[in-house]
């Protein structure tokens, strides 16, 4: 939603291709159809206590006395058809919203020389240091979200590493605050700047 707000502003400026204020609408209204969706689909693949204990029992019972010791855990049933799709949504999206993004960037960028030739300077560095922000951002949000896309294919795939997976990808994800600080420090000179000052005084 970001990169697209940016582009309608600089689109304005640069008389480009300008998206209708509707998209953010429309944009807001997806993003929390699709969380609400989704938590309540995975939420009822959840199995019931008895259920649970069933599930062991047939597939690890050598297990089953090491589960009953365990204050807290869940099982979610992989074999039905909306998990699948599930799946497959997840893998699909954040593939196709990644391109969608990339393209609008791209399509900034190419804007933005056009603009070097309408506005001073000091505007153009103030563009190019928010897209650079959301640049940064989107670089971010993409690692960390891909543990959760190659945890939904090691789902589909039945790997039996996915639980190794599952794993890393909670330490994978856990990273994305401090690979975002450290983004910023490299690419993004003006959050370098402002750590300069907050620290010197």
């Amino acid at each position: 939603m970001l990169f697209v707000k940016k582009h309608r502003a600089i689109a304005l400026i640069a008389e480009g291709l300008i998206t209708p204020r509707i998209v953010d609408i429309i944009l807001f209204s997806v993003f929390v159809l699709v969380a609400i969706v989704v938590d309540y689909a995975i939420l009822s693949y959840k199995l019931s206590g008895s259920d649970q204990g069933d599930f062991i029992q047939q597939t690890v019972p050598e297990y089953i006395n090491d589960f009953k010791t365990l204050p807290n855990f869940v099982i979610f049933a992989a074999e039905t058809v909306q998990m699948k799709y599930s799946v497959t949504g997840v893998s699909l999206s954040a593939p196709i919203v990644t391109i969608l993004v990339t393209a609008l960037a791209i399509d900034i960028f190419r804007m933005m020389n056009v603009l070097k030739q309408k506005v001073s300077s000091a505007t153009t560095r103030k563009h190019s240091e928010a897209i650079k922000c959301l640049s940064v951002q989107l670089g971010t949000s993409v690692l960390s979200l891909a543990p959760a896309v190659l945890l939904a294919i090691s789902f589909a795939m039945k790997s039996v590493h996915t639980q190794t997976m599952s794993e890393m990808s909670i330490a994978w994800f856990a990273t994305h605050s401090s690979l975002n600080m450290v983004f910023l420090l490299i690419f993004f000179p003006p959050f370098k700047s402002f750590l300069k000052k907050k620290y010197q005084t």
